[in-house]
């Protein structure tokens, strides 16, 4: 009898096991245009103008057949740009090619407003590549903490 229960109780631990590790793997259901609507709500970003895959083509040298999903804006008033960049990628290839392109645009950010002001070096240089699966966002603001923290809430 201890031997059936024995056995029962490790077949039930075996299958919750498998059907958590198959849940996990799954992509988070993640809306990014409802994200980009509450991040808009909370900070205010002035002359903000919504980018197309276009857009992100010309700007970022992001390919389209890379997006499965995004939701992106920018703002070119003031003397920091505010850019806000959240993709779904197609795959884990096109996510790598992805975070290159974000990276080299953080780079020159960093590199323009090093030579430029001292302020806006110092919010660049806290503005990082958030990769979450296969979602990947770039927020270059001054609100660059708030807007992670609202996109982060999103996946946990």
């Amino acid at each position: 009898m201890k031997k059936i229960i024995a056995f029962s109780f490790s077949f039930l631990v075996l299958l919750t096991i498998g059907l958590t590790g198959c849940s996990g793997a799954s992509e988070p259901d993640v809306s990014l245009s409802e994200i980009l609507v509450e991040l808009e709500t909370a900070v205010s970003i002035d002359g903000a103008s919504q980018m197309t895959e276009t857009d992100l083509l010309d700007f970022y040298g992001i390919q389209a057949s890379d997006i499965a999903e995004q939701a992106s804006l920018i703002s070119m008033s003031g003397i920091f740009p505010d850019e806000v960049i959240m993709i779904k990628a197609q795959n884990e290839e096109a996510l790598n090619r992805i975070c290159e392109k974000l990276d080299n645009r953080l780079q020159e950010v960093l590199n323009q407003s090093k030579s430029y002001d001292a302020e806006s070096y110092a919010i660049a240089q806290k503005c990082a590549v958030d990769v979450r699966g296969l979602y990947i966002a770039l927020f270059i603001s001054p609100t660059h903490e708030t807007m992670t923290q609202l996109y982060a809430a999103h996946f946990e």
